[in-house]
């Protein structure tokens, strides 16, 4: 959209259908241009103290295979962090947000990119949407998860903020290495 000179308003209304699946957090049918190994680089946003990787290290311990590993990794995140709707900021790091204890679906995305890659589990994360069933009629933000590459299976979504596997009612944008 292009427009040449003073504007006081512009409106756009986008309406349409997505048509979704279920398939238990697996990602299918995506292209993947990049190599997993890519999503084991740090950024500022993603960044691991000591304190992230005792946490991962700790969930590491227990053993079993990788995609294991993740789920409780998933489910640890959501037990420790506190939900925060009001803590909306873009530039808040994996280590401010583990070491506050709170924070919202972004925070809780990029933790767990920073945990899993801790343990050397390629992680990246996902911007996108989540319906909300619970009668919610205005959803106020986009959500965000992350995924995780398991051997032999792929990349495999995982939602810390929810406690669960992204299902039907998520859509995927956009993934990368950091909000």
């Amino acid at each position: 959209l292009y427009v040449d000179g003073p504007v006081d308003r512009i409106s756009i209304t986008v309406n349409g259908s997505v048509l979704t699946e279920n398939k238990a957090g697996m990602v299918q049918g995506a292209t993947e241009t990049l190599p997993p190994l890519l999503y084991m680089q740090s950024t500022r946003l993603t960044a691991a103290d000591e304190a992230i990787v005792d946490f991962a290290r700790g969930i590491e311990s227990g053993g079993s295979d990788a995609l294991d590993r993740m789920h409780r990794l998933m489910s640890a995140l959501h037990e420790r962090l506190r939900f925060d709707p009001g803590r909306r900021d873009p530039t808040r790091t994996a280590i401010e947000t583990f070491g506050e204890g709170h924070g919202v679906c972004q925070d809780f995305a990029h933790v767990f990119v920073a945990a899993a890659r801790a343990i050397g589990v390629p992680a990246r994360y996902v911007s996108g949407h989540f319906y909300r069933d619970e009668g919610a009629v205005l959803q106020e933000a986009a959500h965000a998860w992350a995924e995780a590459h398991i051997p032999d299976y792929g990349w495999i979504a995982f939602d810390p903020s929810h406690d669960h596997c992204p299902d039907d009612r998520y859509i995927r944008v956009a993934i990368g290495l950091d909000y």
